[in-house]
């Protein structure tokens, strides 16, 4: 079995954050093995957290074009 890799820290904790938005709760109090359904967090809240999480990477990845630029 091919072990789970992990994103780069800072992408996680982008990620956390906005999940913590998503959920109504401290990123502090969110444990990133759990389950989205532990969170009470259903199908839908999933898409739309996945699309929040494609637009803010998007924007971070766009970012860090024009930073490179400089």
């Amino acid at each position: 079995m091919t072990p789970v890799q992990h994103p780069p820290e800072s992408v996680r904790a982008r990620i956390v954050e906005r999940f913590a938005d998503h959920v109504r709760l401290q990123a502090a109090g969110i444990d990133p093995e759990l389950p989205f359904p532990e969170y009470c967090l259903d199908s839908v809240g999933a898409v739309g957290f996945a699309a929040d999480i494609e637009e803010t990477e998007r924007l971070a990845q766009r970012t860090a074009a024009v930073d490179g630029i400089h």
